[in-house]
């Protein structure tokens, strides 16, 4: 399904990177080069270095910024700092129109006694010791779990929803970044308690 994606930025060249982003997944855009270009109701807005100010907008909006941002900007918005990769890109506009993982997500997720905190990327054990770190597919993996519910997913669909955009994914691709998650997450694992396999579906075993 195409979507409508504004794009903001100051001069043409950015443009186009923006407008190349939106268009590897076939969406039309808009593009724009002031915020009083905006239309009035964006689906979603590219942004680059410049901020939306109207709340609502800010967000739906992706902002590739310099490094000079506050953390806390990221309340509204999914930053990419200088460089970004463009696939990177692509994933968030997937996950933002609902291909993947979704964009807006709780900024906690209870499981058992431990804490997921997607936007963060971070997960907390249940012993409340510090915060781990988690890659972005490591992210993904468990907010698709996490929204997949007590069913969960089988590995197909698991690999569909994460590595979508991505051609050619290697069969081991999903097993490798299973076991990485595992040795974070879980405090055995090789008897993992929290992300299971049960008769071939991945699960939350705490939803």
């Amino acid at each position: 399904m195409s979507h409508e994606i504004a794009c903001l930025a100051p001069d043409p060249a950015r443009l186009q990177l923006l407008e190349t982003a939106a268009h590897v997944l076939g969406h039309k855009t808009q593009p724009c080069q002031a915020l009083e270009d905006l239309p009035e109701t964006p689906e979603l807005v590219l942004c680059w270095d410049i901020l939306p100010e109207d709340e609502d907008v800010r967000k739906k909006s992706i902002l590739l910024a310099g490094q000079n941002y506050p953390v806390d900007i990221k309340e509204f918005f999914h930053v990419f700092e200088m460089p970004y990769r463009a696939g990177a890109l692509v994933d968030v506009i997937r996950r933002f129109f609902g291909s993947g993982p979704a964009y807006n997500v709780p900024a906690e997720i209870p499981l058992g006694n431990a804490v997921f905190r997607p936007r963060e990327s971070v997960f907390i054990p249940e012993n409340a010791g510090n915060p781990l770190s988690l890659t972005e597919k490591e992210r993904d993996i468990l907010l698709a779990l996490y929204q997949a519910g007590k069913d969960g997913l089988e590995r197909s669909v698991l690999l569909d929803k994460v590595w979508a955009y991505v051609q050619g994914v290697e069969t081991h691709t999903l097993e490798t970044h299973i076991y990485r998650l595992r040795r974070k997450i879980e405090a055995d694992p090789a008897a993992p308690t929290l992300l299971i396999n049960d008769d071939g579906q991945y699960k939350l075993s705490y939803l």
